[in-house]
């Protein structure tokens, strides 16, 4: 994130001021006002040049990034058109992609003028899969980072060769990741002109596929190199806000993903932009949301963000042994010293209303409300032991008291 550097509001001060003071000394004083123009124009000139100054390196500053941007893609698409299997590593690629997914039906070459040598292998649906994929066999041949990969796409067992926008997909994906990011792991996302004319947003690279297509990494022959296969999944835009929206977006997608039909992704990468009515994404959104910060609920009435939570008994083993008794106070405790910890610009916009039996907390920023809520929601599943920091003490901790 850029750094903005602060106004000059003392010189803008001192030019307004300088202006006040030329006016009345004219009516006054001719020869006063004269010489204190010439003392404001050496002011505002050096304003003026101070202004233009920060403009010029700001402008160089963000050339010499687009620069050096531009190079290292230009030294990655160089190394990328080089690079090639080697005719064993070619055919150990080949013998797992047909363990894993099956007979290849044909290749198609995916090889753009000045880039990599890649094509896809067509496996046709079967016992294994009712599905055609689409697996990219070259792409590993350049090290994205430090990982090797192949990336793999489900397709509509109705698919025609002639249909040809999968492949784009794949191709597409693959520069972004090789040569345009220069990394690839799972979690990271792409963008493409084929993606979004189908109405997606975007798509992320996955290790498995709602837990029944698992991708294990191959070892190539004879560098005993790592070569990792991806599921390239397109993404809905509410999909894409999810995964944008979580702190831990990715983990969070993967679990919701994980309960869904891999054919859902599938039909939907499949379907007609014209259809009526109109597409549905397998999130809902607001539905995530809420399950997500359960059993937290926020609502919004008037343009006020509010959240609530009723005390009770939930997590209150945790507040116990941190010497509390796990009331609504204890909660807004808690909270404040969240924000303090992981949203210290925060705090200021946030109220607070906590009864004995019952936390609630209110803002006019809904976003700060919502990413407290997933955050709190998220270390008292994953990490309580953060929580119990939040809530005890440091010195008590060092003391031994606790």
């Amino acid at each position: 994130m850029k750094q903005r550097r602060p106004l000059p509001w003392k010189r803008l001060l001192l030019g307004f001021l300088g202006v006040f003071l030329l006016v009345r000394l004219y009516m006054e004083y001719l020869w006063i006002a004269v010489f204190f123009s010439i003392f404001l124009a050496m002011v505002l000139g050096r304003l003026l040049w101070d202004f233009v100054q920060e403009g010029r390196r700001r402008k160089r500053l963000e050339l010499q990034r687009l620069d050096g941007e531009q190079r290292e893609q230009a030294l990655r698409r160089d190394a990328c058109a080089n690079a090639r299997y080697g005719g064993t590593e070619r055919q150990t690629v080949e013998a797992c992609i047909r363990e894993t997914f099956g007979s290849i039906a044909c290749t198609v070459s995916l090889t753009e003028p000045g880039g990599p040598e890649i094509d896809a292998a067509l496996i046709p649906p079967d016992r294994v899969s009712p599905y055609w994929r689409a697996v990219t066999i070259g792409a590993g041949a350049c090290a994205a980072g430090e990982t090797r990969m192949e990336l793999a796409l489900l397709v509509m067992p109705d698919w025609e060769e002639r249909e040809d926008w999968p492949l784009r997909v794949l191709r597409d994906a693959v520069r972004s990741f090789l040569i345009v990011q220069g990394q690839a792991h799972p979690g990271m996302t792409c963008r493409s002109f084929h993606l979004t004319s189908r109405g997606f947003a975007g798509a992320v690279l996955l290790e498995d596929l709602s837990s029944q297509y698992p991708l294990e990494p191959l070892t190539l022959l004879p560098t005993g190199e790592t070569l990792r296969f991806y599921w390239l999944t397109p993404l809905l835009k509410p999909e894409w806000r999810y995964l944008e929206q979580r702190e831990r977006g990715y983990a969070a997608l993967v679990r919701r993903l994980a309960s869904i039909d891999p054919a859902v992704p599938v039909r939907r990468l499949c379907e007609e932009l014209d259809e009526d009515p109109p597409r549905a994404s397998c999130v809902d959104p607001q539905t995530w949301f809420q399950e997500d910060i359960a059993p937290f609920v926020c609502t919004e009435s008037g343009g006020r963000w509010c959240l609530g939570l009723d005390a009770g008994e939930y997590c209150r083993e945790l507040f116990l042994r941190a010497g509390l008794s796990g009331t609504g106070w204890d909660w807004e405790r808690l909270a404040r010293a969240y924000l303090r910890r992981y949203q210290p610009d925060d705090g200021p916009f946030v109220e607070y209303a906590c009864e004995e039996r019952v936390f609630f907390a209110a803002s006019e920023d809904g976003e700060i409300l919502r990413r407290m809520a997933l955050g709190l929601s998220d270390l008292l599943r994953y990490e309580p032991d953060r929580i119990l920091a939040l809530l005890v003490p440091a010195e008590s901790v060092r003391k031994g008291t606790f």
